[in-house]
């Protein structure tokens, strides 16, 4: 009991940036976010682009699909992974 008391009586402050760190660490988030939409959308086009050339050349496509799906879930975890950042930060 005394040290459920004990326990009870430390403080516990709320999450805070330090003084002029905030829109630093904010800047390079948005930075990372943009770079990575980037690259899985410079990756999606360029799995697209095999896969056609694939299916005109050879009819069959199924490694280049699997490299534009493969693409596309990599967009979706950035997103989600950009979404909880935005929410632990905020």
């Amino acid at each position: 009991m005394i040290a459920l008391e004990l326990l009870a009586a430390i403080p516990n402050p709320g999450p805070e940036a330090p003084p002029g760190v905030a829109h630093a660490v904010g800047v390079v988030f948005g930075y990372g976010r943009w770079i990575a939409y980037a690259v899985c959308g410079l990756a999606a086009i360029a799995a697209g682009a095999r896969c056609a050339i694939e299916v005109r050349q050879h009819g069959a496509s199924s490694d280049a699909a699997r490299q534009l799906l493969m693409a596309l879930v990599g967009a979706g975890v950035v997103s989600g992974a950009v979404t909880l950042v935005n929410a632990a930060v905020s």
